[in-house]
């Protein structure tokens, strides 16, 4: 007889490489928006004149919206000579998927290990493009500012609140997982608690730390 699979509540945007942990109902919390282009019209200004040595990408999100804006200002990349660094591995992908060359990668999929890998290239470092969500955190731009880089940094891309209707039944899932803080926050604008009895997935070490606050 087939063992019935785990019924599991995916709560962040994309779950195609997530599906060996049970049964997905996908029920995303969170939407994502690209800001108006003309907020950073000069930035892709800069780009096409090769004013940068390095791009950083945090995310395949990121990447999406770069891809986007490239299309929107008529910009190949291949002929821009810059280095792409990307946060880890699926970020990578992505790129490599759309035509872009990877030039370095991060051991970890870690702004703090993304952080290690520029202090090791920082010699060759003039001045870096790096566009990024609203929501992200400060560990690489202070990498950045501690390591005396010069750098452009902008938002691209704004994190919204998402509650599709109807809510599922909490209890009918086994394991429930979180892709981001702002997943977990926006679970907590529905329901009351973290249901700690069942097992709780969080992707990535800020999104554990996040969630352990609620424990």
């Amino acid at each position: 007889m087939t063992q019935a699979l785990c019924q599991v509540l995916f709560l962040g945007l994309d779950p195609k490489n997530w599906h060996h942990l049970g049964d997905i109902y996908h029920y995303p919390l969170i939407t994502t928006k690209i800001r108006s282009y003309d907020e950073f019209t000069s930035f892709f200004q800069d780009l096409i004149h090769q004013k940068y040595s390095h791009i950083i990408f945090t995310s395949k999100t990121t990447v999406t919206y770069f891809l986007q804006s490239l299309k929107n200002f008529n910009i190949s990349l291949a002929d821009v000579d810059v280095t792409v660094i990307a946060i880890g591995d699926s970020t990578r992908r992505l790129l490599t998927s759309n035509g872009i060359h990877v030039d370095l990668i991060a051991d970890t999929a870690s702004s703090e290990s993304l952080v290690d890998l520029i202090t090791h290239y920082s010699h060759q470092i003039k001045k870096v493009f790096y566009p990024c969500s609203a929501l992200a955190r400060t560990v690489i731009q202070e990498g950045l500012d501690d390591l005396k880089i010069n750098y452009d940094k902008f938002v691209i891309y704004d994190t919204i609140f998402n509650k599709p209707m109807p809510l599922p039944n909490i209890k009918i899932f086994s394991k429930i997982v979180f892709t981001s803080p702002s997943t977990v926050q926006s679970f907590l604008e529905i329901w009351p608690t973290i249901p700690w009895e069942k097992e709780i997935i969080a992707i990535g070490p800020v999104t554990k730390a996040f969630l352990q606050k609620y424990r």
